[in-house]
């Protein structure tokens, strides 16, 4: 089931990067910004992909790729977050000086949180492979989700004070991208 979930959403950033390049008739910037989500993404399907199509398999090459691609799936949602809060600072327009700042804090953290996964990784605390050569997560699985619920309040904050800077559907999509994935990542700790 997770591997047929994953072709899926690897076929869904395909077909949504062919349709930037065929007839999505907006801005250069959005076209911009969708096109690095939508290669994130991809980039994300495609690691977990990977990782379900390696898992099980016995040697050091497998057990090596299975970190490299776990690992890669919690960067690469990190990223994914990182453009979408860009963007969503592109489209409210706020003031040049709060702009800077925000792009500037974003920046840091982000920054900060790729060292935190790299060392975490390096101390087998991420993304783990055990003797049967099955990946799990390791106990900082959830550190990822610091920087994510960060960015997203951030996003939120700018959608509450600039909202009438973008339309009403756009404020439904924004507002749909934040609710969503706060509430799995609250949940999640719930399910086994």
């Amino acid at each position: 089931v997770n591997l047929i979930i994953e072709m899926i959403g690897v076929m869904v950033s395909l077909f949504s990067i062919l349709l930037l390049g065929f007839g999505f008739s907006h801005d250069r910037t959005t076209v911009r910004y969708f096109f690095i989500c939508f290669s994130s993404l991809l980039l994300y399907n495609l690691s977990i992909l990977l990782l379900e199509l390696m898992n099980g398999y016995q040697g050091s090459k497998w057990r090596i790729g299975m970190m490299i691609a776990g690992f890669l799936s919690f960067l690469i949602s990190v990223l994914t977050v990182y453009f979408v809060s860009n963007y969503l600072l592109t489209l409210l327009h706020p003031p040049a000086k709060i702009t800077r700042w925000i792009r500037l804090l974003m920046t840091a953290a982000l920054v900060l949180e790729t060292i935190v996964l790299l060392y975490g990784q390096y101390a087998g605390k991420i993304a783990l492979v055990d003797e049967n050569y099955r990946y799990y997560e390791g106990e900082w699985k959830n550190l990822g989700f610091i920087i994510v619920v960060f960015f997203m309040f951030i996003d939120y904050l700018l959608l509450v004070w600039y909202r009438h800077q973008i339309t009403r559907g756009q404020r439904l999509a924004f507002g749909t991208y934040l609710g969503l994935p706060l509430l799995t990542i609250f949940l999640r700790p719930l399910l086994p």
